[in-house]
């Protein structure tokens, strides 16, 4: 895959997937500590973060 479409992939929300089922092997059945799956929880956190602030800036705006 070319790296530009690599790159276009981080946005997508889809491919974080694979990234929660590795957050919960980890935590569950391998017992990581959360400092170590850190790396994985940052980007969902920004786009959790990011969903949240634009979902609350449209509710706003259309009961206006």
């Amino acid at each position: 895959m070319p790296p530009l479409v690599q790159d276009l992939t981080l946005i997508n929300p889809m491919r974080y997937l694979m990234i929660i089922l590795i957050i919960l092997r980890g935590g569950f059945l391998e017992g990581s500590s959360f400092y170590s799956l850190l790396d994985e929880f940052w980007p969902l956190a920004a786009i959790r973060l990011i969903t949240l602030a634009s979902a609350g800036w449209l509710f706003h705006h259309r009961m206006n």
